[in-house]
């Protein structure tokens, strides 16, 4: 038997034994109640609770009872959650946190029979110690596709060290998002140890924040996030600003990144930082989508700042050795009617070859092709390169000189065609020519 057809085998024995203990689950549970009393409202005011928020505790624990009875039973459930909220101070809500994981730890074979990448576990912190215990422990037996952890700005000492243990033992995780959550000393090193260790993870997000320097937590973070697996990472950047050269370093030290993306309400990055960007697409090749979400930035930043990114368009030789492979995604929206997408779409060649034509187009306005040639120092021998550029892409010249006023122009390809031949004194030709002479 050749090695493709045993795993074919293993896999539809692993199917077969993974739909035999599902229904089995089904059946074995499928009268299961819910073995603990709901606590009313008035209990919880004789523990000391206002109204409402005795009556949000209710609310919750209904909703943990409901959920929890669901996983016994085998119904398929897309999204489960555990919140703190106000029910953390209580202590007559650990057996019902017992409950759920039970159920969790139970729920696997459901997981398992569906093979669904949309299962998602979230946990909303800080949770006292034993109920981090008892997740963490359910968490080794079922494994989910996708995590969320929050620590709503309150410090649990041990936090990441339980998330980190969380995302090792979870062989099938392909998502990973921590919200809030506080990083103190040392714990950097667990968690970027745990990421960059796991095979399967492809999307992080992320806005690690901490008591002491956020800024330094991000830049220490990118320096040591080396994952071999990781295709997209999310950061949301409100607590920090600006890059070093070293953050940067992260585009060659994750091989595998095809999305980098920003968020926030603010642009925290300075020209500066985005030549450092601009250096290092130079050299990257993996990197397909880099992204970028503000809230609060003027339309000269896009322009100004962004695109050259990914076009440098200073002049023809610049423009040909930018990245041509990294699309650049901006707040979903067009900035004065024009979308990035107009210069990085398709494939590579595709993209360098549109960005030359949009020079040549609209330096064809002023007639100014033949002075910046000799000023880029074109050789003879690009001509043919040139020329054939000329057709497929002379209906759609990207924009003017000016990068607030975008607009299209319609060039002809023998406009440009007939501008290169008349103006440009070529060098190489005008040498040959006197060779003639002579």
């Amino acid at each position: 038997m050749s090695e493709l057809e045993g795993g074919s085998l293993k896999s539809s024995l692993d199917k077969a034994e993974a739909k035999k203990n599902y229904f089995k689950i089904r059946h074995k549970n499928r009268h299961w109640k819910y073995p603990l009393a709901a606590p009313t409202i008035p209990e919880l005011r004789s523990y000391g609770y206002d109204e409402s928020d005795s009556e949000v505790i209710v609310d919750v624990i209904t909703e943990m009872i409901d959920t929890t009875t669901k996983m016994r039973r085998g119904e398929r459930i897309l999204r489960l959650n555990i919140s703190s909220y106000l029910v953390q101070h209580w202590e007559g809500m650990l057996p019902h946190y017992k409950e759920f994981t039970d159920a969790m730890a139970e729920y696997r074979h459901t997981i398992e029979y569906h093979r669904d990448d949309e299962f998602r576990f979230s946990l909303h912190g800080p949770l006292p110690r034993e109920v981090l215990d008892l997740v963490q422990e359910a968490l080794r037996q079922t494994h989910f596709y996708n995590l969320a952890f929050s620590g709503e700005g309150i410090v649990d000492v041990g936090y990441i060290d339980f998330i980190s243990k969380c995302v090792a033992s979870d062989t099938r995780l392909k998502e990973l998002v921590l919200l809030d959550v506080r990083f103190e000393p040392g714990d950097i090193d667990i968690f970027c140890q745990a990421v960059n260790s796991h095979d399967s993870l492809r999307q992080l997000l992320f806005n690690p924040i901490s008591f002491e320097s956020h800024e330094e937590n991000f830049h220490e973070i990118m320096s040591k996030l080396k994952s071999k697996s990781l295709e997209n990472i999310v950061i949301r950047h409100d607590l920090f600003s600006g890059l070093r050269p070293a953050d940067m370093d992260f585009l060659v030290s994750n091989p595998s990144l095809k999305l980098l993306k920003f968020e926030g309400k603010r642009n925290p990055f300075s020209e500066d930082d985005f030549v450092i960007m601009q250096d290092a697409l130079r050299n990257n090749k993996t990197l397909s989508k880099l992204s970028f979400v503000f809230l609060t930035v003027p339309n000269n930043f896009y322009l100004g700042c962004l695109v050259p990114l990914v076009f440098d368009r200073t002049s023809l030789n610049s423009a040909y050795e930018s990245n041509h492979h990294c699309v650049l995604e901006l707040f979903s929206r067009d900035i004065n009617g024009w979308n990035t997408k107009q210069i990085n779409t398709g494939n590579e060649m595709w993209n360098r070859k549109k960005k030359i034509y949009t020079i040549l187009s609209s330096r064809n306005m002023n007639r100014r092709n033949a002075a910046h040639f000799e000023s880029d120092d074109i050789s003879i021998k690009h001509i043919p390169q040139i020329l054939s550029i000329l057709k497929p892409f002379s209906e759609h010249a990207l924009y003017n000189e000016d990068y607030d006023t975008r607009d299209e122009h319609e060039v002809t390809p023998l406009s440009i065609a007939y501008e290169i031949l008349r103006d440009w004194k070529m060098p190489e030709l005008y040498s040959y020519l006197n060779l003639v002479d002579d």
